[in-house]
């Protein structure tokens, strides 16, 4: 293979893990919240359990940390 195509092929595969690597940390979401009426954004993980869209009658616990 051509040192060209390698380093196309690497490329690629980083951009691709970089991207992800932004929105998924572990088996948390990255995500993005309004602070002030500015409009200023932070960030913030959620997690919601495996059934939570299924089961929408059965309570989950609010835990903020």
């Amino acid at each position: 293979m051509k040192m060209k195509t390698v380093l196309i092929i690497f490329a690629f595969i980083a951009i691709c893990v970089q991207t992800q690597a932004q929105t998924v940390v572990g088996r948390q979401n990255v995500d993005q919240f309004p602070t002030d009426a500015s409009g200023t954004m932070t960030y913030g993980l959620t997690w919601l359990p495996p059934d939570y869209s299924t089961n929408p009658s059965k309570k989950f616990p609010l835990i903020i940390f």
